[in-house]
């Protein structure tokens, strides 16, 4: 029986954004094409792993609760994003300004501490974002007109980043389901 489990470290989001969705959600002609992601399942993915055996989970599990990450920060969503920047949007998200170089030194800790346990994990160069919704796999949606999300106008969203956690993630017909296996405080 395979015990590996589906990784990824990152934070949770920590405020309601729910009406900016609600209203980025009209600034597409297509939202129903679009798989919009609501409530406790926003978070901010700082390293995707992938699948890993029971026995590196267990190790990385120890070394990440015994991790300094570094202090507490604020940050603010203030633009919107899609990828890829070509083609048919396949990806929603916001970015961030404030608390950029604070997210980019936090990734780099956490690769750190990937590469000291020996864990291969996705070395795509890191666009710090938070995934509102992805675009669903079908001819409609290759048609979604993203201009006016791109250029939409809301009021930044500012709040704290006070943990990092490490997630499982298990894909289920309706969608994500993440579950939180240990969480590290920042002081």
């Amino acid at each position: 029986m395979d015990n590996s489990k589906r990784l990824f470290i990152g934070f949770p989001l920590g405020v309601d954004i729910s009406g900016i969705i609600d209203m980025l959600k009209t600034t597409i002609n297509f939202p129903d094409c679009v798989r919009w992601t609501f409530g406790r399942k926003l978070h901010f993915t700082l390293i995707y792993i992938g699948q890993l055996n029971s026995d590196k989970t267990a190790l990385l599990t120890e070394k990440f609760n015994n991790t300094d990450f570094m202090d507490q920060f604020e940050m603010g969503l203030d633009y919107t994003g899609i990828f890829p920047e070509e083609g048919p949007p396949r990806v929603f998200w916001l970015g961030m300004n404030d608390g950029r170089k604070k997210i980019i030194s936090l990734h780099k800790v956490t690769a750190e501490l990937l590469n000291e346990c020996g864990i291969i994990f996705d070395t795509r160069t890191f666009k710090p974002h938070l995934t509102l919704g992805r675009a669903k796999r079908n001819k409609k949606a290759e048609k979604i007109d993203s201009e006016m999300f791109l250029n939409a106008v809301f009021s930044p969203v500012r709040f704290r980043v006070k943990s990092v956690h490490l997630y499982s993630s298990e894909l289920l017909p309706e969608g994500a389901k993440y579950t939180s296996l240990t969480e590290v405080k920042l002081k």
